[in-house]
Parts: C-alpha cells; structure tokens; sequence
C-alpha cells in the first residue's frame, strides 16, 4: 500500500506557505516512490495564488491529494475567513489540474481574470473533484467561462465530480467537441450562469444524477454524446433530461447571498433524490457539509439534517475558557392528519475536555421537544444524550449542566408507538475540582383523544468519578413527570428511571442526590475514603419501598 507524504500549506510554521510551493518542492514520480502526495490546505493570512498540479507521475494508487480539513474548510458556502484560491488566470483555470489521478477536495476556487476562458478549475486528465465551491469575477461570462472546465481533456480520462457548488460563472460545467472520456457528474448544484449550466456537447459518456440547475440562461444542454445514463435531475427551465424534474424551483436558504444549501420550506430537492451510496460509477454518503445522506437523498450538494441535532465540544488546549452556554435543541411540531414514521430524532451533545486550562461554563443545554397535535398514528423514536468527558487537569466550574430535556406534548387523536430515553453521562477521570448540578428530565403530558402504547418511557443519568478533584456537587436529580388527562386508553410498559453514581476518586466529594418521579432504581454508590450519610434539621429520614432496601459502604 502507498505511503501518504502530508504537507501542510500554511502562512507560518508549515511545510509551505502556498499550493504553487507545494508543487514546485514536491513534483516526482509517485509510482516509483510508491507514495501518494498529500497538500493538506490551512487558511492563509490572505487567499492563495493561483495553481497547477503538474510535473508529478501518477496512476490510481499512488497520486496526488490537495483538500483541507473539516476546520480550514468552508462550511457549504463561499467564507473569507477559510482556505480559497483566488487568481486572474485567462485561458486556463485560477486551479488547474493536469497530473493525471488528482483528488481535489474542500476548496474554495474563484479566478479574478475578466478575459476570455476564464475557468475557477480546469481539468486536463483523470480527476476526482469533491465538496468545492466555484466561481469567477466576470459581470458577463461566456461559454468557456466556467466554473470546472473540462474540454481537450486527454483521451480516455474519467472525471468525476460531486457535492460541488458553482455559480456565476458563463458556463458551470464545460465540455464541448473533445476527445471520448468519462465523465461522473452527482450531487452537483449549479447556480445563475450566463450561458449553461451543464453543457456537454460531443463524443463523452456521460453520467448525470441528482444535480440542480437553477437561474441559468439555459439549464442544461447535452447533445452528440456517446451515452447518458440520467436521472433526478432537476432544471428551472425544460431543459432536464429527466422528464419529471423539469421546471422547478428549488428554495435555497439565502440566494441572494449565494447560500445554496437547502431551505427547509423547499418541495423540488429535498428528497427527490437516488441514493447512490451503492452506485456502480461513484459511490459516497455524504454532502458537501460532511452530512450524512440517508433515506431518500435531497437532489444537489446539500443535505438537509434530518430528525437530529448533533454538537460536539472537544478540548484540549491549555488555555482557560468561559463558555457562557453550550446548547443543543431540536423541535418538531406536527399537527397534520397523516401517519408519520420516524425512524429516530435524537439531540445530542458531547463535551470533552482534555486540556489544562480551567474553564468556566455557565449552561450545558440539550433539549428535544414533540409537539403532536395531529390526528395521525405516528411511530417515532425520540432521544437526547448528553455526554460530557474530562480528563483535563484544569480545575473547572460548571455552574449547571441544565435541562436535559425531553418534551412530548401529545393532544392529538392519533394512536402513537413512541419509546422515549433522554441519557445524561458525566465521566470526571481528571485532578481538577468541580462544581456542577445535574439534571435530566422527562415531561410527558397526553391530552389527546387516541389510545397511545408507550413501550419504553427510560430517563437516565450516570455519574462515574474516578478523579481525585475534591468535587462539590449541590443537586443531582431525575425526574419523570407524566400527565395524562385525556380519554385514550393507553398502555406503558415500561417506566424506568435510573440515577447512578460512581466515586472511585481519592476526593472527599459533597454530594446531594434527590429524585421525583416514578423510578424503579435509585443506586448511589460511595467509594471515597470517608463514605456517610449525614443530616441536619429537626426532621430528617431515610424511607425504603423496596422489600430489601440496604446502603453498602466499600
């Protein structure tokens, strides 16, 4: 297997301070060398100059990779404060690619040039091209004026492109009269170009799925070609190839700010797709956000999120934060009459801390609420997990991890299936000394009319310490509240609530545990050096339910 060389392209303390270094100190043969060539791309002080990937042999294994990480790169629409290539290149592109194998992958690429073919990427040979945002500076922009542009590519060469945004550009993508390749196009959004959207015209096999064309002069034109394998392509004009998807808008979130991911609102994209994840020519899972695609796929470069909230905190440098909240929520209110099935909502939110600064954190928030007011029989699974780690020396001071909340909310007719689990796991493995309240709950109330089967109702919260911080910890609770005043007859199976805590730190902890609700266990473990049980004030009881209650010191 080949060994990834990685340089990094940075203003100061990297390999090189631009793609065209890169190239210059890097060009070799990478099949010999058995080697792929990696430039791993950091946001520069200013844009990069303009670039060509050349002067490097390479096949299928051994090749070169330009793209940035998930932090220095873009976040789906074009960002001044990332990693781009800016450049006036006339005829040719402000990126341009002729090694044949090259990955690239990440970029913001915009060509400055107001002369004539002027290309943000041109391709001369074999090229995969993925999750990059094209444009140029041209008030009015011909043919060849294009965002990837791909005429007189060598013989026989494949190009695959997907998740790309291009706009503005004379042409979006460009290929006319040239020698017979191949060429991949998925997932692709093209956006108000003077000529074309997607232009194909002579002797090329072509693959066309699941990309939007929108606001261009013409939409698509594909004529003389030597196949077209097609489908789901959309186009604002009549010009698709793919009958059904013909005029339609597609609704971006800001189009005037040339924001194209996809607005919720929107009926022309969102899933309209084909799931190519298993697709004999390309296959991939994701969007040019690093969402996940599932189901049935949105059409274009954007995925919009479905049924999940996800934010994850990882820290480990050495400086002391305040973070004044960190919060997570997610809301679905359905108040139609069909019958939704849901595979999963979930919010969560993972903090981990592994630096030695000591931080100050005011709220953690996750929060999840159902609102039903439908008359439809739904079947959804809805959770909230919340995770926090630390296995930072920092002393930290969280004020309150707060309302890990899952609401359901359920005044329809319908007769719903739902299993309901919100999760809270705190695990301190660190010297610092903490202060923190903890709290999960569950509210449900039912006013509705419909017979609802609960099969699981299951609110947890786990505190594992093993830290030798002296811990102060005020409130530790669980609660699960049901209120139901509606006629339904409804069936629970199961309603389970489960505080634990573990202390296997050297710390002499404070800690207050109280619970309200309906709960099946409530275990509270010491392993400290001085484990007791202490009260204060006139009236002060411990009362056990259970038929064999006993409190175990270790």
């Amino acid at each position: 297997m080949a060994t990834e060389i990685i340089k990094t392209i940075k203003s100061s303390g990297g390999d090189y301070s631009s793609l065209s270094g890169f190239v210059a100190g890097e060009a070799r043969d990478l099949v010999t060398a058995d080697e792929i060539a990696v430039a791993e791309c950091y946001t520069l002080s200013g844009a990069d100059v303009a670039a060509t990937i050349s002067g490097f042999t390479a096949d299928p294994t051994r090749y070169v990779k330009v793209y940035t990480p998930a932090a220095e790169r873009h976040d789906g629409k074009w960002n001044s404060s990332k990693y781009r290539i800016e450049g006036a290149v006339q005829w040719g592109g402000a990126l341009r690619v002729i090694t044949p194998h090259t990955t690239i992958d990440g970029l913001q690429v915009r060509n400055t040039s107001t002369g004539s073919e002027t290309s943000a990427l041109r391709v001369d040979d074999t090229a995969d091209i993925s999750n990059n945002i094209l444009t140029i500076d041209k008030v009015t922009a011909g043919n060849a004026d294009s965002g990837i542009f791909v005429d007189g590519i060598a013989s026989g060469a494949t190009v695959r492109a997907w998740n790309n945004i291009i706009y503005n550009c004379g042409t979006g993508i460009y290929y006319q009269w040239a020698s017979a390749s191949t060429f991949v196009l998925y997932n692709n959004t093209v956006m108000n170009c003077d000529q074309v959207g997607i232009n194909f015209v002579g002797s090329a096999t072509l693959y066309l799925k699941n990309n939007i064309c929108n606001g261009n002069s013409t939409d698509y034109t594909l004529s003389n070609l030597a196949s077209l394998t097609s489908n789901n392509n959309i186009s604002e004009d009549s010009s698709s190839p793919d009958a059904s998807y013909r005029n339609l808008a597609v609704t971006f979130v800001n189009e005037g700010s040339y924001d194209f991911h996809l607005d919720s609102s929107d009926t022309s994209a969102i899933d309209a797709g084909a799931n190519l994840s298993a697709d004999g020519q390309l296959s991939f899972s994701d969007d040019i956000d690093g969402e996940i695609r599932s189901g049935t796929w949105d059409i274009g470069a954007d995925e919009l999120p479905s049924g999940g909230v996800t934010k994850t905190v990882s820290d480990t440098a050495g400086g002391s934060d305040a973070i004044s909240q960190l919060a997570v929520g997610l809301t679905m209110a359905d108040s139609g009459s069909g019958s939704d099935g849901f595979a999963g909502m979930a919010a969560d939110l993972s903090l981990s801390d592994a630096g030695s600064g000591s931080d100050v954190i005011a709220q953690l928030l996750a929060s999840l609420a159902v609102l039903d007011t439908g008359h439809g029989d739904d079947s959804q699974n809805i959770t909230v997990s919340f995770t926090v780690v630390d296995t930072g020396t920092g002393s930290d001071l969280v004020n309150v991890i707060t309302d890990i909340i899952k609401t359901v909310t359920d005044t329809g007719s319908g007769i719903e299936n739902v299993q309901v689990s919100p999760y809270l796991a705190v695990s301190d493995t660190a010297q610092g000394t903490e202060i923190v309240g903890l709290n999960v709950l569950l509210s449900i109330a039912d006013t509705g009319a419909g017979s609802d089967a609960l099969s699981s109702i299951q609110t947890v919260l786990s505190v594992a310490d093993a830290g030798s911080g002296q811990d102060a910890v005020p409130v530790i609770s669980v609660t699960v509240p049901v209120v139901d005043t509606a006629q339904g007859l409804d069936l629970i199976a199961s309603v389970n609530a489960a505080l634990q805590v573990a202390d296997s730190g050297s710390g002499f902890d404070i800690v207050s545990a109280s619970y309200d609700g309906q709960a099946k266990k409530v275990v509270i473990t010491f392993k400290s050096k001085k484990p007791g049980i202490s009260f204060s004030g006139r009236t002060a009881k411990i009362t056990f339910a259970s038929k064999k209650p006993k409190i175990t010191f270790h």
